[in-house]
Order: C-alpha cells, then structure tokens, then sequence
C-alpha cells in the first residue's frame, strides 16, 4: 500500500510539473508572437506602405496615438544627443546623463516627454498632403496657461528631397500679453533610400 501510494504521489507531481513547464511555454510563445506583430507592423511601413509621405502619415498617427512601439522603426538606437535630456529632465537630473546615449528603454519611458501634449496637438493638425506637394505647412497655434504665462505652440513644418524638419516653436507672454521669451525645438529626419529616419533633435532660445 506504501509503495502505491508513493507510485502516486511521483506520478501527480510529475504531472504538475508537465503542466507548469507547458504553462510557461505557452507564455513565451505568446510574448514572442506580441514581438512579432510589433515587427510586422513597422516592416509594413517600411516596406508596402514605401512613399515617404505614407511613412510620415504613419509618424504623426503613432505620436498622436501613443504608439511608442510603432514608433521605433523611424528611430536607430542609441540616440547621441545631450538636447534630449535636457528636453524631458529637469535640470538637476539632467547634469548625471550629460554624454549618455539616449537608448531605446530611454525612448519608451520618456516618449510623452519627447512629444509631449501641445506637440501632439500641433502635430495633428498637419496637412500632410499640402506639406508633401508645398514642400512646408504651419499648423494652428495651441495655446495653453502655464504658471501664470500664456504659451503659444506651433509646428512649421519642411520637406525637401533630402529631409523632413518639424520646428516646434513656443512663444511665451506674461499676464498682459506681452513677450516674454521664446523657444524652440528641431526635429530633423533624413531621407536615406526612399526611408524616414530621424536624424537629430536641437533646441534654442
């Protein structure tokens, strides 16, 4: 009777443990699945969807849409550039990370600051077809109430055979609407066989 009941016990635990192990695979599979629709997606805006303005028309839907994921495929990591830090850290923070690359885990986790509110709106209002046949468009100004000033928010953008800017451009006016500063912030793509690709980020003022 003691053996049965150890050939039992050795059998129910070996079963537990062929149904956890089947578990955990299962699980891989399906977070490599979710890997591989990420990469579907952007082959297919680099690929099927080829024209450059159907590739910036998949930009500006993924920013405004918060699709960090998406996103990356106009993005070639890591990204040298000290201005990102300064744009989505505060000034005590930023000092440390003077000289960093900013990488991809960098990019998922800032991504609202990289394009924040006022820039998503900007950035809809894009007419992408008359900037692709004018070769630049201004949206609207977004105006907004911060710490007592009135800022006014507005994307110029510029297309050329060679490269795609978006000038985001902040005006700023005290209580009785009277300048007070300005400031501005580049976003440069380059055009490197029939592909977007982001190429550098300035600010100024």
């Amino acid at each position: 009777m003691e053996i049965q009941d150890r050939k039992f016990t050795t059998i129910f635990f070996t079963a537990i443990i062929g149904f956890l192990f089947a578990f955990s695979s299962c699980n891989g599979k399906t977070g490599s699945i979710h890997s591989q629709v990420i990469k579907t997606k952007n082959q297919l805006v680099m690929t099927e969807l080829d024209t450059l303005k159907n590739q910036f028309n998949h930009f500006k839907k993924f920013v405004i849409e918060g699709g960090v994921e998406e996103a990356k495929v106009f993005f070639d990591f890591p990204i040298k550039s000290d201005d990102l830090w300064y744009k989505v850290l505060d000034d005590e923070a930023v000092e440390k990370q003077l000289g960093n690359l900013f990488n991809e885990k960098d990019f998922e986790i800032y991504f609202d600051n990289i394009f924040n509110k006022s820039f998503k709106e900007c950035l809809s209002d894009i007419d992408v077809q008359q900037l692709f046949d004018s070769g630049k468009f201004s949206s609207k100004f977004v105006t907004s109430r911060e710490n007592g000033y009135l800022v006014k928010n507005q994307i110029e953008a510029t297309y050329s055979n060679s490269e795609l800017r978006l000038i985001f451009n902040s005006i700023i006016q005290n209580q009785s609407n009277e300048f007070e500063a300005d400031h501005t912030e580049i976003y440069t793509f380059v055009i490197i066989g029939n592909r977007l690709k982001f190429s550098a980020f300035y600010m100024a003022g």
